[in-house]
C-alpha cells in the first residue's frame, strides 16, 4: 500500500552529495556507494533499468485541459507546519533535480484521468515519479516519493506548494520561498491541489497506460521544457545542490537523454513511420521482472511480519497465563501465611486467657483461705472467751455456753463444708472449660488438615487439566478455618 513520505529533513543548500541522497532517498540508504560522477564512470556504468515505458504512438490525441485550481472541487482544509530542520528549499530542488534528470525525455506512458484529460507521467528507476497535467496556459505537475500516493510537491504556473505528513510546509512564488504569513492565502489552492494529486495517483494505478502521442507531444514539449528550465533558473548554489541531487539518477539521466536524441533524430528525418522505441524493451522486461520480484519478496516479508505478530502474541498470552499462575501461587501462600498468623493470634490469646483464669482462681483460693483463716482466728478467740466465762460462771451457766459454743463451732464445720463444695464445683468447672477448650482447638485442627487434603486434591486435579508451574513440595497446605460445635462434658456435683 502507498505511503506517505517525509522530506522535510532533506536539504539542498550547502551539503554534500552523498550525504543529501542519504536523507533524502530512504530507499537507497543500503547501498554500500553512491553513483560515481566522474567522466570515466558515466562511460563505463551501464544503463538502468527504467520502468516498463509504453512506446510512442503516432495517432493523434484530443485532450481537454483540466480545471483551473478555482474550478477544482473544494477540499478538506490542510494544516500548516514548518519544514524539517529548517531545509526551506528541499522540496523544490528535489522536484528540480529530477526534472533536470529527466530532460527533454518524452513522457513514460499517458494514462486517462476522466472527463478527456490525459496526464502525461515519468517514472524513475528507483520508483520516484512526476506527472504532468495540461491546464489552460500550461501545465500543473506533481512529484511523489517512492511508494507514497501523497505528493512531496506541486506547482503551477504561478506558486509551488511543498507537503510533508499532509501538511503544508513550504510555499514558492518565482523560485522563492513566500513569507509564511502569506501562505493563508494559498491554503484553499494548497488543499486542492494535494487532494488532486492524490486521486491522480490512484487513477494512474488502476487505468491502463498508454502511449503517449508523439503529435501531441512535438506540439507541447516547448512548453513544459521552458517550464523546467525556468524552476532551475535560481541562484548559483542552489543550481550546484540541484546538480548534486541529479548525480543520484546520473545512470538514467544518460537513459533519457539518449532516448530525447533518438526522437528527436526521428523528427529531424521527417517523422516518418512508425515513432522509434526509445527504451530497451529486454531492459524494460527485466524491470518488470524486478518489480515482481519485489513485490514477492516484499509479500513474503508481510508473511513473515504477520507470523512474528503471530508468535509474538502468543509469547505474550504465555507470559499472561505464567504471570497469572504466579499471581495465584503467590495470592495462596500469603493466604496460608495470613490463616497461620491467624492461628497463631487465636492460639496466643487463648493461652492468655487460660493464664488470666488461672490467675483468677489462684486469687480466689487465696482470698478464700485468707477468709478461713479469719474465721478460724475468731472462732478461736469465741472458744477461748467461752471457756474463761465459763470458768468464772456456774456450772448451768458453763453448760448452756458449752451448748451454744457447740452450735457455734457446727455452724462453721457446716460452712467450710460449703465452702470447700463450691471451691470443688470451681475446680471442676475450670478443669471442663480447659478440656471442652482443648477438644474445640482439636476438631479445629482435624477440620484443617481435612480441607487441606482436600485442597492438594483440587490442585493436582487442577494441574493434570491444565499444566502449569508446580507446587513446592516443602510448602504447606493451607489449614481450613472450621468451626464446629463446642464438646460439652457433664460434671457431676459432689
Amino acid at each position: 500500500m502507498p505511503r506517505r513520505m517525509n522530506v522535510g529533513g532533506c536539504s539542498a543548500m550547502g551539503i554534500a552529495a552523498a550525504a543529501l541522497l542519504a536523507s533524502c532517498h530512504p530507499q537507497q540508504q543500503q547501498q554500500s556507494a553512491q553513483p560515481d560522477a566522474s567522466p570515466a564512470a558515466a562511460n563505463t556504468t551501464a544503463l538502468p533499468d527504467l520502468p516498463d515505458a509504453v512506446p510512442m504512438t503516432d495517432a493523434t490525441a484530443a485532450t481537454a485541459d483540466a480545471p483551473a485550481e478555482p474550478d477544482l472541487p473544494a477540499a478538506q482544509a490542510i494544516p500548516v507546519a514548518a519544514p524539517s530542520g529548517g531545509a526551506d528549499y528541499a522540496y523544490a530542488d528535489r522536484a528540480a533535480a529530477l526534472d533536470q534528470v529527466i530532460g527533454e525525455a518524452p513522457p513514460d506512458y499517458a494514462f486517462d484521468y476522466g472527463d478527456g484529460v490525459e496526464p502525461w507521467a515519468w517514472q524513475t528507476e528507483d520508483g520516484y515519479r512526476t506527472f504532468a497535467e495540461p491546464i489552460d496556459g500550461g501545465y500543473r505537475y506533481y512529484y511523489y516519493a517512492p511508494g507514497s500516493d501523497d505528493p512531496y510537491y506541486v506547482r503551477d504556473p504561478g506558486y509551488g506548494y511543498a507537503y510533508s505528513d499532509g501538511a503544508l510546509v513550504a510555499v514558492y512564488s518565482g523560485g522563492q520561498l513566500l513569507a509564511r504569513q502569506r501562505w493563508h492565502d494559498r491554503q484553499a489552492a494548497a488543499a486542492r491541489y494535494y487532494s488532486r494529486a492524490r486521486n491522480l495517483y490512484a487513477a494512474s494505478q488502476r487505468r491502463q497506460h498508454r502511449g503517449v502521442s508523439a503529435p501531441q507531444w512535438k506540439q507541447r514539449r516547448a512548453t513544459i521544457e521552458r517550464a523546467r528550465r525556468d524552476e532551475l533558473a535560481h541562484d548559483a548554489a542552489r543550481r550546484r545542490a540541484i546538480a548534486q541531487q541529479a548525480q543520484h539518477w546520473q545512470g538514467e539521466q544518460r537513459a533519457r537523454r539518449d532516448a530525447a536524441t533518438r526522437y528527436a533524430e526521428w523528427q529531424r528525418n521527417g517523422a516518418h513511420g512508425a515513432p522509434p522505441r526509445l527504451y530497451d524493451r529486454d531492459r524494460a522486461d527485466r524491470a518488470a521482472d524486478q518489480r515482481r520480484q519485489a513485490q514477492q519478496r516484499a509479500e513474503q516479508q508481510r508473511a513473515q511480519a504477520r507470523a512474528q505478530s503471530v508468535r509474538n502474541q502468543q509469547r505474550a498470552q504465555q507470559m499472561d497465563r505464567q504471570r497469572a499462575a504466579a499471581n495465584r501461587a503467590h495470592d495462596a501462600a500469603e493466604a496460608r501465611a495470613r490463616q497461620q498468623r491467624e492461628a497463631r493470634s487465636r492460639d496466643q490469646a487463648r493461652q492468655r486467657q487460660h493464664q488470666q483464669a488461672a490467675a483468677r482462681a489462684r486469687a480466689e483460693q487465696q482470698t478464700h483461705h485468707a477468709t478461713q483463716a479469719r474465721a478460724q482466728a475468731a472462732h478461736d478467740r469465741v472458744e477461748q472467751q467461752a471457756h474463761r466465762a465459763a470458768q468464772a460462771r456456774t456450772p448451768a451457766a458453763a453448760h448452756a455456753e458449752q451448748a451454744r459454743a457447740a452450735r457455734a463451732r457446727a455452724h462453721q464445720a457446716s460452712q467450710r463444708a460449703e465452702a470447700r463444695q463450691a471451691e470443688a464445683r470451681r475446680t471442676a468447672a475450670h478443669a471442663a472449660q480447659a478440656h471442652s477448650e482443648q477438644a474445640q482447638r482439636a476438631a479445629r485442627d482435624r477440620a484443617r488438615q481435612a480441607a487441606q487434603a482436600r485442597a492438594r486434591t483440587e490442585t493436582r486435579a487442577r494441574q493434570h487439566a491444565h499444566p502449569g508451574p508446580a507446587t513446592h513440595p516443602n510448602r504447606k497446605p493451607r489449614p481450613a478455618a472450621t468451626h464446629g460445635p463446642p464438646h460439652h462434658n457433664q460434671h457431676k456435683r459432689h
